[in-house]
């Protein structure tokens, strides 16, 4: 049954039922039901125009950055638990990522983009109720959630033309600090001497376009500093540091980086364009690798990170997500985003999150010590397990669970999840995933001397057994 406007504007008059208690959030939850409702409101008069278009953009993306911090810490003021702060957030993190998907489509002039902002925004609202009314019995409101989805059966676009943003994992999700701001949510075509073309992804500090130099033509991935990152100089000064330690290192195995710097407010880092695909697609597609594949990537990122070690370089994220292939099927080391001198003294968190991904992160980086080489080649094992089994050594559905299981569990030795992994390799890994650094090999040329071995038919020792950390019970 087709639903009117006006009968989906009725059903956003609920902006008095839904409360927390809580004075400036409740504030925020009524301005964001009357904003939906204001904006209806003028799509049905039939003058939605360019101007209007982008001040609704605008402020649905103020909204999220003012009112999730504030909903977040609530949430963790009043006792949720950590997994459901996660899934809470996780939706915090949709409505961000489709803010942006919106205005995309604003500058490719879409059709009905109106009618789906005000889907969006019906939707959105409705989960967000649910997440809220699962886990507490006393939210009283009257919203009827059944019939405001009905109502907003009618805003919807064709099958084709719903394809969103999809949340990554946890860890490796993007908070919604990450989001561009109202004025930065249009991605500039240029940027310095380099054209903007496709969106490559997104990595820890910006998203990753394919441009082209004006001049010499030639191709690079352009890594572009999300605005609202760039109104801290502290961001900016991580931002760039990545590109000047990173342009002093020149191996097949590493991205290179060639060009950084600030054009029109905007920062950006000019890297080699590495056409094919990340180790994590390739995985995705082929499933767990043969001993032999496996060994060779293996050996191509040891010796990326050999390189970087040697210039007293941390990487703190080795993933399968940043181990790019090419196509001829060599291994680049990409996204230097968290790296670090193995000599400075400097904390591991930013606004307390732990820098790293919690599916690869080593024992130490996610206990808050300083690092060395070492935690490199554990988050490398741990790749490099999932290579070789299809599966992470640690499952968790929570990111402080992972962390716990990192530091606490011993992981199943891979050959008892892929029994024809050979001996040798099996001890391999179970060497690089030593829960204290002093138990792996010292160096990531440590670590290809032992390969070098197994490649001669010859036996490398036991690792040795894991003496894990004493727990303190409460």
């Amino acid at each position: 049954m087709a639903h009117s406007i006006a009968e989906i504007a009725s059903a956003l008059q609920w902006s008095d039922t839904y409360v927390l208690g809580v004075p400036e959030i409740d504030a925020q939850h009524r301005g964001f039901l009357e904003m939906a409702g204001a904006f209806l409101a003028v799509t049905a008069s039939g003058q939605v125009d360019k101007g209007t278009l982008d001040a609704a953009l605008a402020n649905l993306t103020a909204y999220g950055q003012q009112h999730f911090p504030l909903e977040e810490a609530f949430l963790e003021r009043v006792g949720l638990s950590q997994q459901e702060r996660e899934q809470h957030i996780e939706s915090h993190n949709d409505f961000i990522f489709r803010v942006s998907e919106l205005a995309h489509r604003h500058r490719r002039a879409e059709r009905k983009i109106e009618f789906k902002m005000v889907s969006f925004m019906c939707d959105w609202f409705v989960k967000h109720l649910t997440q809220f009314d699962a886990k507490y019995a006393n939210l009283e409101h009257a919203i009827d959630t059944e019939q405001l989805k009905a109502a907003v059966t009618l805003a919807e676009l064709p099958e084709h033309e719903l394809e969103g943003m999809h949340l990554t994992p946890v860890g490796r999700r993007p908070g919604p600090g990450h989001a561009a701001s109202a004025q930065g949510l249009a991605v500039p075509k240029q940027i310095g001497p380099y054209r903007l073309l496709d969106r490559l992804g997104q990595g820890a500090t910006g998203e990753v376009f394919k441009a082209v130099h004006d001049t010499l033509e030639r191709p690079a991935a352009i890594k572009l500093m999300a605005p609202e990152m760039a109104a801290s100089r502290d961001n900016v000064e991580r931002f760039l540091r990545e590109a000047r330690v990173v342009s002093a290192l020149r191996h097949p195995n590493i991205v290179l980086v060639f060009d950084a710097g600030e054009a029109e407010g905007r920062y950006y880092i000019a890297m080699e364009l590495i056409e094919g695909e990340s180790l994590a697609s390739y995985l995705e597609k082929k499933g767990a690798l043969k001993e032999d594949e496996a060994l060779l990537l293996l050996t191509q990122s040891l010796m990326g990170l050999d390189a970087a070690h040697a210039k007293g370089l941390v990487h703190r994220d080795i993933k399968p997500e940043n181990l790019l292939l090419d196509q001829k099927n060599r291994i680049h080391i990409a996204d230097f985003g968290l790296v670090m001198e193995a000599s400075t003294v400097t904390t591991l968190t930013v606004s307390g999150k732990v820098m790293g991904t919690p599916q690869y992160i080593s024992p130490e980086l996610a206990d808050g010590q300083k690092p060395d080489a070492r935690c490199d080649l554990y988050s490398l094992g741990v790749t490099f397990y999932e290579v070789l089994t299809g599966e992470v050594p640690f499952k968790a559905p929570t990111a402080m669970s992972l962390l716990f299981k990192h530091k606490y569990q011993k992981p199943v030795p891979p050959n008892k999840v892929r029994s024809e992994l050979s001996d040798g390799v099996n001890r391999l890994i179970l060497w690089l995933m030593g829960k204290k650094p002093e138990q792996r090999p010292e160096s990531a040329g440590a670590v290809l001397q032992m390969i070098g071995a197994l490649r001669r038919g010859e036996k490398i020792p036991a690792p040795p057994t894991p003496n894990l950390p004493v727990r303190l019970e409460a």
